[in-house]
């Protein structure tokens, strides 16, 4: 399953730095990532920072994800991403949400699938949910030069979001034996219940 996190940053020094790290749904600069979970709710991806203004296809090429598909891989994306000629010269395929295009509703077979792609899109949506809850760090400003490398290298926008997503990974399991409620990530928060009531079920899972 991929996602996208966006990180806010500080104004840019340079005209083409503010373009390059404008984020239009955001609505302010950003280093944006592309996020891979995995069917049992473990981050398995995570791409190094791109501008806000990056689309997610270009991410996706370029983050060298594509390279790491199997055979036999299935990638959940949500609808806008078409990913059909990338994944399939490697013998993967990918899969969105079902919607009726113009039919009165949906096929059977297009209603069950669509539940369960919703399943697991609630695990992405957890995920999300609770980088931005258990970590206030993700929901500050990180420095302009969000690419600039630290001392082994890597940016510090790329490590403290793959530490964040580590420690994430050692949480109880995102996926629990009652899935009827289902979580709205909406960038900022998560939309059906308060924070506390959130991490009170992370913890009792």
């Amino acid at each position: 399953m991929l996602d996208f996190f966006e990180l806010s940053i500080e104004k840019p020094s340079s005209k083409s730095a503010r373009a390059e790290a404008w984020s239009v749904s955001k609505n302010h600069h950003t280093a944006k990532f592309l996020i891979g979970l995995t069917p049992q709710g473990k981050v398995c991806f995570i791409s190094e920072a791109y501008g806000g203004r990056a689309s997610n296809k270009q991410i996706t090429i370029e983050s060298g994800f594509l390279d790491k598909l199997q055979p036999g891989d299935v990638v959940l994306t949500d609808q806008g991403l078409d990913l059909d000629g990338h994944v399939g010269m490697r013998q993967a395929k990918s899969d969105i949400t079902a919607f009726t295009k113009g039919e009165t509703q949906l096929s059977f077979d297009n209603v069950k699938k669509t539940k369960e792609i919703a399943k697991l899109r609630l695990l992405m949506d957890r995920a999300m949910g609770l980088l931005k809850l258990r970590f206030k760090i993700l929901g500050g400003f990180f420095p302009s030069n969000h690419r600039s490398s630290a001392s082994d290298g890597t940016p510090t926008a790329d490590q403290v979001l793959k530490i964040c997503c580590g420690l994430i990974n050692l949480c109880p399991s995102l996926i629990r034996e009652q899935d009827d409620l289902v979580l709205v990530y909406t960038g900022d928060d998560v939309a059906s219940q308060e924070p506390s009531e959130l991490l009170q079920e992370v913890e009792d899972s």
